[in-house]
């Protein structure tokens, strides 16, 4: 099953319901009123004050149902206990009782919404031994990367460079993807 907007909207729907019996909505620090489906260039979902809940749209045409689940719990644990608690053990407390029974989602559901991503550039770092790490998309070039002074390493390995490529350029034959780079 891909994600639509109505398998959004009818998820949302039983995630308020779920929220609603644990928490009376008339004490949430921001009732919720909208959801709007929308490019985030870096994160899956995000709460405001005025009640809006907005769901990135790299959701779309995934199989990523479990990730969106908890990403609308997430976010409306924070409407629940107000945007001013951040993670705070408030909104954890809130978030855990949200997720109870909830499946978490796995590593290639969450690639799934990774690659649905439209990133302008892709982050490759090139090692002494001579392999290259593909470190995934990015929206923006950073200096932290442009300037590089040689003090990063991977697995004991010494990072000689980093460089941008354009997110649908061919990689390098061999390069390490992202994934395969848990330490």
């Amino acid at each position: 099953m891909k994600i639509t907007e109505e398998i959004i909207q009818a998820e949302l729907s039983r995630c308020l319901a779920k929220a609603r019996k644990a928490f009376l909505e008339a004490h949430w620090a921001h009732p919720f009123s909208k959801l709007t489906v929308e490019m985030l260039a870096t994160k899956y979902g995000e709460a405001s004050r005025d009640g809006t809940i907005r769901i990135s749209s790299a959701f779309l045409n995934t199989p990523a149902l479990a990730q969106l689940t908890n990403t609308l719990l997430h976010e409306i644990a924070h409407l629940i206990v107000g945007l001013k608690q951040g993670h705070n053990k408030q909104f954890r407390h809130a978030l855990e009782r949200l997720l109870e029974s909830e499946r978490l989602p796995s590593e290639a559901l969450k690639q799934s919404i990774k690659n649905n991503t439209p990133y302008k550039y892709r982050l490759l770092a090139y090692t002494s031994a001579g392999q290259v790490l593909d470190l995934g998309g990015a929206y923006r070039r950073t200096k932290r990367y442009l300037q590089y002074k040689g003090n990063h390493s991977f697995k004991g390995i010494r990072i000689d460079r980093y460089e941008y490529v354009n997110f649908c350029s061919k990689l390098p034959e061999l390069t390490i993807c992202d994934e395969n780079l848990k330490d």
